[in-house]
Order: C-alpha cells, then structure tokens, then sequence
C-alpha cells in the first residue's frame, strides 16, 4: 500500500488574526532592516506574539511589506482608521500582512 502526502502549506498553531478599526497613534522604522512598526488606538490582534505592548511591524522578507508601509504613512498622514492583518511574528511582534483604511 501506497500513502500520499500533500502538503497544503505550512502547520500553524494559530489562525491570521485581524485588529478592530483604529487610528494609528505611532509608528517607527525599523533600525538596520527596511521595515516599519505601528501602534494604533484598537486592541492589539495577536498571533500568538510574546510582544503585547509594541504594536504591529512589517517582515522585510514579505513581498508586500512597503507597500504595507505606505498605506500605514498614508493612513497616519490622513487621519485615517485603520484594521490591520495579521500572521505570525516577526521581531516578536505580530507581523503585518495587510493593512485596510477606512
């Protein structure tokens, strides 16, 4: 007997998790990477991150990420709400994979 095993994408403890409408409060580039961080006034989605009180951060190995970047810069500029995407971690903090204005 033959068994066939397809992959359908890597194992994952935890499900993407999206953040509630919110303005962006801070935002910081990252020191020695081309990435950006940001704080918004929505409760923290999480991924499963250990860090809780740093907001969100964009992954500069992620196609998207300045795109991600620019709408967060827009949105801030603009005064605009936010929701955020996210999945995983990077630098510990939950990573952006999308980022929609309102």
């Amino acid at each position: 007997m033959i068994l066939a095993c397809i992959a359908l994408g890597p194992a994952r403890a935890q499900a993407d998790a999206v953040s509630d409408w919110g303005f962006i409060t801070w935002m910081s580039t990252g020191w020695t990477v081309d990435s950006i961080a940001a704080i918004t006034t929505a409760p923290l989605a999480n991924d499963g991150c250990s860090v809780t009180n740093a907001g969100y951060a964009t992954n500069p190995e992620d196609p998207g990420h300045q795109l991600h970047a620019s709408m967060l810069m827009m949105a801030f500029a603009m005064n605009k709400q936010v929701q955020i995407l996210v999945s995983g971690c990077v630098f510990q903090k939950p990573r952006i994979i999308s980022v929609s204005i309102h």
